[in-house]
Formats: structure tokens, C-alpha cells, sequence
């Protein structure tokens, strides 16, 4: 491990010196970086910077707006044809009398609602500049045409910048769990899902194809780990699982039953 900082050299100018060095159980750096929109090395922005600014201008909108209801539900109380130092009482159980009733008078003054309906219209449009702005995150990067087997192999390159983080997460986690394993004198730290609600409400599987693994299966005409690996292939079982472990857990899931109905048996 190595700091370097800049100094001032023996003329005057600037120049970069080692400060301090020592010597670690490590090759290299453990720092794992996670970018959700990389500006340059080391350095990014939100990515949903302009939904969050949308946010504070509609807290900003929606108070103004109720408090202009507050203000037009309650009508104001006008009184005509007084002198200044007129006192008048006003009240339930009090009367008022007046002179000409044309020329003085009580009257309730009401908000006319035109600001009402502005202040509604701009907020539902600042709503759906804001479902625009998170919207974003799920549109597909690339859109241009491909052929099936050009979406099959360059699908990371269409799914959309939610997806892309969600798996960048994945990665970053990974490796997290794989430097704590190393600093415990393990060799594998697992590994993490991590998985959007949007990714699991689109997945289709396709059962005719899984039909046709368990009938080569039953048949005897392909291994239970390639049965597995395929099933697997098509999203029925957990991609990042170990095929091996995946059929240890379904034998003993089997001898568990096994053992069940001879309980329930006797």
C-alpha cells in the first residue's frame, strides 16, 4: 500500500512524492465501486436526479394548492354602507339593523375557483412529467431491429437501466461477499439475487419445453444435472444455483417424504 501526495520540490514547483508505504495480506485495493449513472471515474449522479427535483416542485404546488382551498372553502364576511368608526356586532344570536337596505348590508364573498382549476391542472401535469421522468429507467436502451438470435445474445444490451443497475447491485454484492470470504480464509462467498418487480411480473417460461425435458428425463434419454442446467436455461429454477446442489435437495426432499408417509402409515 502506497500514498502519494503532492509536495514542493527543491525549486519551488509541485511535484509527487511517496509520503508512506507499507505492505498488506492483499494483491489488490478491496474497494468495489457501483455506478447507476457514471459521470467519470469515481464519479456519478443520480439517476433519478430529475424525478427527485419533480418531487420537491409538486410538495412545493400541492401546499399552495391546499392552501388555496382552505381559503376559498371559507367565505368572507363584507360589510357595505358603514361609517369607520361604525361598530357592528356579528353573531348567532344578534341582530343587525340597517337603514336602506340599498345602501348598507351584509354579504358572504366567495372564491370564484379560477385558480382552483389552474392550480389542478399544473399539478396533474407536473404528475405526468414525473411518471415520464421514472418511466425512463425502464424503457430499453437499444432500440434498434434484431433477429431472434441477435436479441437472444445481446439482450443486456436491451434491457432497460433499472434491469442494468439490478444486475450491476448483483455484481457489486458478489464481489463484496467474495472479499469478506477471502479476508475469513474462505474461497467462496455465495452469491446475491437481486431481482426488480418488473423483471419477475414479465418472465414468461416456457412449459412445452419443460414438458419435453421431463419426458426425455423419464425416459432415461438425458442426465438428471443436463435436465437441471436446461431447466435452469429456461428460468424453472434458480440460474445462479449449483446444479449439483439443486439435485442433492431434491433427494433428500424426496427421502423426506419417503419418511413421512411411513409416520402417517402407522
Amino acid at each position: 500500500m502506497k500514498f502519494i501526495g503532492r509536495s514542493e520540490g527543491t525549486n519551488g514547483e509541485s511535484v509527487w512524492t511517496l509520503h508512506e508505504s507499507w505492505n498488506t495480506s492483499r494483491d489488490d485495493i478491496p474497494l468495489v465501486t457501483l455506478y447507476t449513472k457514471k459521470t467519470g471515474f469515481m464519479r456519478g449522479t443520480p439517476p433519478l436526479l430529475n424525478l427527485g427535483l419533480l418531487n420537491i416542485k409538486h410538495w412545493q404546488s400541492q401546499s399552495e394548492q391546499d392552501n388555496i382551498l382552505h381559503v376559498a372553502r371559507v367565505p368572507l364576511l363584507v360589510a357595505y354602507g358603514l361609517d369607520r368608526n361604525e361598530e357592528l356586532t356579528v353573531g348567532a344570536s344578534t341582530a343587525t339593523i340597517f337603514e336602506d337596505r340599498t345602501k348598507n348590508g351584509l354579504e358572504y364573498v366567495e372564491h370564484s375557483g379560477a385558480a382552483i382549476e389552474s392550480g389542478e391542472t399544473s399539478l396533474e401535469k407536473l404528475e405526468n412529467q414525473m411518471r415520464h421522468a421514472g418511466a425512463k429507467l425502464l424503457r430499453a436502451e437499444n432500440t434498434s431491429t434484431k433477429s431472434v438470435d441477435q436479441t437472444n445474445e445481446e439482450r443486456m444490451q436491451e434491457n432497460s437501466p433499472l434491469y442494468t443497475m439490478a444486475n450491476s447491485l448483483e455484481d457489486a454484492l458478489d464481489n463484496i461477499l467474495q472479499i469478506m470470504a477471502e479476508w475469513i480464509g474462505e474461497s467462496c462467498g455465495g452469491n446475491v439475487d437481486v431481482r426488480t418487480e418488473l423483471d419477475v411480473s414479465a418472465q414468461v417460461f416456457d412449459s412445452s419445453s419443460a414438458l419435453a425435458v421431463q419426458s426425455l428425463r423419464q425416459g432415461g434419454d438425458i442426465r438428471q444435472i443436463d435436465a437441471v442446467r436446461v431447466l435452469q436455461a429456461l428460468k424453472f429454477i434458480d440460474q445462479d444455483s449449483r446444479p449439483e446442489e439443486v439435485i442433492d435437495e431434491l433427494k433428500n426432499q424426496s427421502v423426506m417424504l419417503m419418511e413421512i408417509n411411513d409416520a402417517n402409515r402407522e
